[in-house]
């Protein structure tokens, strides 16, 4: 979870374009490197895929055990349902 905004950051610096954060300016951790920007740019993307594949199991996870194990553990999960 740290990784994307950290690679995003990384990014933008390889780009040579500067990265504000709430009105303040992050200091520059790298120098501009297209070559560099491009292989950020991947692992950045990698990270954010891996990220969707990781809540679509949990997904899954959550359908198998409501509809098919009927275990009632989505249940035991909500605060309400104590």
């Amino acid at each position: 979870m740290l990784a994307i905004p950290v690679t995003g950051v990384l990014f933008y610096q390889a780009g040579g374009r500067e990265v504000s954060f709430f009105g303040m300016v992050l200091p520059t951790l790298i120098a501009p490197n297209p070559d560099l920007k491009q292989n950020i740019r991947e692992f950045h993307e990698l990270m954010g895929n891996a990220v969707y594949v990781v809540v679509g199991i949990h997904i899954l996870g959550v359908l198998y055990h409501q509809f098919i194990q009927k275990d009632g553990t989505l249940l035991r999960m909500l605060p309400w349902k104590k």
